[in-house]
């Protein structure tokens, strides 16, 4: 197994992080854009990405940058069916992929081409970047700190702009996902105000987020693009014969 690939599984769980429990509860219907109450536009924007969910299945790209020297970011593709609590995820970096399935219970960590790994969740602590990553339910990020927003343009769509308080966004999470946050928080230097933009499809689903966290090392930025609500989307198992089930070092690197 290549620490390496473990490794980079775990960049990015904050970006795609929720609760494994049930689909978030149903959310009003979007504001007028031509609302000029500020607390509307706070609930339309901050509610988006439970939104994504009413449509069954999405796909989402997420790009992050990162100042370390070397480090060419990484890109996150998934692509949820939330009806089957299924997600499939592949990550780039330096040259490097790997995927991810989840079909309910069952998880599956490719290593290598051709070879996967069966992993069992009940073995991994909640808090885990690794259990934050294949989560899907509901979004536990930034969003959740969402303190101010603008709607502007003729477009229920927006765009938008806010600032975010990440000790808020702490606060919001459920406490499973806290530590992936408060890990952000303690190296942002902009911690209490993070400026924020995005916009929403008609029906009020985040359709792209877009924020930069300022750190000691520089500027991580992070876009966040959602498509394809409702559209059907294949997430099956590995081959049988590729998987095999990880061993103890598995588990005491990634979090158990």
């Amino acid at each position: 197994m290549r620490r390496f690939l473990v490794a980079t599984a775990l960049v990015g769980s904050l970006f795609l992080a929720g609760c494994a429990g049930d689909s978030p509860a149903p959310v009003a219907a979007v504001p007028s854009p031509s609302s000029a109450d500020p607390a509307a536009a706070v609930s339309a924007f901050k509610e988006s990405f439970d939104r994504l969910y009413e449509a069954g299945t999405f796909s989402m790209i997420v790009n992050v940058s990162s100042p370390v020297r070397g480090n060419n970011g990484v890109q996150i593709q998934a692509w949820v069916d939330d009806r089957r609590k299924a997600l499939k995820s592949s990550v780039f970096q330096s040259g490097r992929s790997y995927e991810v399935v989840r079909l309910g219970d069952d998880l599956f960590v490719q290593v290598e081409a051709g070879e996967w790994l069966r992993v069992d969740l009940g073995r991994l602590d909640p808090a885990a970047p690794l259990v934050q990553n294949i989560d899907i339910t509901s979004f536990s990020g930034v969003l959740g700190g969402l303190v101010s927003a603008t709607h502007s343009g003729d477009q229920v769509g927006g765009p938008y702009t806010g600032v975010v308080d990440l000790r808020r966004a702490v606060e919001a999470a459920p406490a499973s996902h806290r530590p992936a946050i408060e890990q952000v928080l303690d190296l942002a230097t902009n911690a209490n105000a993070l400026p924020i933009r995005g916009t929403l499809d008609d029906a009020g689903r985040l359709k792209e987020l877009n924020y930069t966290v300022e750190t000691a090392a520089g500027d991580v930025k992070t876009q966040i693009r959602a498509d394809d609500f409702g559209e059907p989307v294949e997430i099956a198992a590995p081959p049988a014969a590729q998987v095999k089930q990880a061993a103890a070092e598995f588990y005491e690197l990634v979090g158990a």
